[in-house]
């Protein structure tokens, strides 16, 4: 399952630690937080917004193995493996209003049988199941980028030039690579 929208950059995907040097950003420090977050953005938004995120889910499907890396995948964002992948596509909320939009490629056959079957209900932020287990989540590979995403323009009713902040990472759980994720923030403060 390949994102159900294209999105055209502009400019290149750079790291995460290198927002603060970025120019022309009007962006507030909770913006840069959330941006950077480099462990459950789950958690971190909770903490932010002072209530539980919400998930939606786009779509979800299992495959066998993944075809081709994909146009918005870097060099070191190998597709996870081996065994069977989960695509996810999901729409995550503050209670009141759609905030991120996220897709997900998740190794599943690694993990415990109770987290496979939560995940594969699609009922709950991937960032809260993996927490509310006390395993520890961590982001590689964070990096971000400005796109111009005319589907979810549309969608929210916006000007369809206008630039979306997205984020790709390697997301570990305990240390282990288990997934590729890839969100796009809807707001124009994420934080």
């Amino acid at each position: 399952m390949a994102l159900p929208f294209t999105i055209d950059l502009r400019g290149d995907w750079f790291p995460a630690a290198r927002l603060a040097s970025v120019a022309g950003t009007m962006l507030t420090v909770p913006d840069r937080a959330v941006l950077t977050c480099s462990g459950s953005l789950t958690r971190h938004l909770e903490e932010s917004w002072g209530r539980p995120v919400g998930v939606r889910l786009a779509g979800q499907r299992v495959v066998a193995a993944l075809m081709g890396e994909g146009p918005h995948w870097g060099e070191g964002h190998r597709p996870p493996g081996p065994g069977p992948v989960l695509l996810r596509d999901a729409w995550l909320d503050d209670g009141l209003q759609e905030r991120v939009f996220a897709h997900s490629q998740m190794a599943v056959a690694a993990l415990p049988e109770p987290i496979r079957a939560a995940i594969q209900q699609g009922e709950r932020p991937l960032g809260t199941l993996f927490t509310e287990q006390e395993l520890s989540v961590q982001r590689a590979l964070l990096e971000l980028a400005r796109a111009r995403v005319p589907y979810l323009a549309g969608f929210l009713g916006v000007d369809e030039g206008r630039l979306f902040w997205c984020r790709r990472s390697l997301f570990a759980v305990d240390g282990k690579p288990q997934a590729r994720i890839l969100e796009i923030f809807l707001r124009e403060h994420p934080g």
